[in-house]
C-alpha cells in the first residue's frame, strides 16, 4: 500500500532528508506512539518497521520506551511455551 502525504517543505525536512527517511521515520514516530500507548505489542512494533524482535528492542530502549516486564507478560510466555512444549 502507498500513502501520499502533501506536507510542507520545511516540515518534510524535520523528518528526514528523502522521501525514504521521512516515511521511515514517520512510521518509527507512529510505531513508537502506538506501542508506548500500549496499542501495540513489541513483536507488533518489530512488524510494522520490518525488522526483528531484537532490533526492535533496541530501538525502544535507545527512544527509553520500553515498557516494564509485568506478571502477565511471563505468564503470557510461559503459556507459549507450554504450548510450544506440549505440557498444556
Amino acid at each position: 500500500m502507498v500513502i501520499t502525504l502533501n506536507i510542507s517543505d520545511s516540515v518534510a525536512r524535520h523528518f528526514g532528508d528523502t522521501p525514504d527517511a521521512i516515511g521511515r521515520n514517520l512510521l518509527l514516530k507512529a510505531a513508537l506512539e502506538d506501542y508506548r500507548e500500549g496499542r501495540i505489542s513489541e513483536g507488533r512494533f518489530a512488524e510494522i518497521l520490518g525488522i526483528n524482535r531484537w532490533d526492535a528492542q533496541e530501538i525502544l530502549d535507545q527512544h527509553n520506551a520500553r515498557r516494564p516486564y509485568t506478571i502477565e507478560m511471563l505468564e503470557e510466555g510461559r503459556r507459549n511455551l507450554a504450548k510450544v512444549f506440549g505440557h498444556q
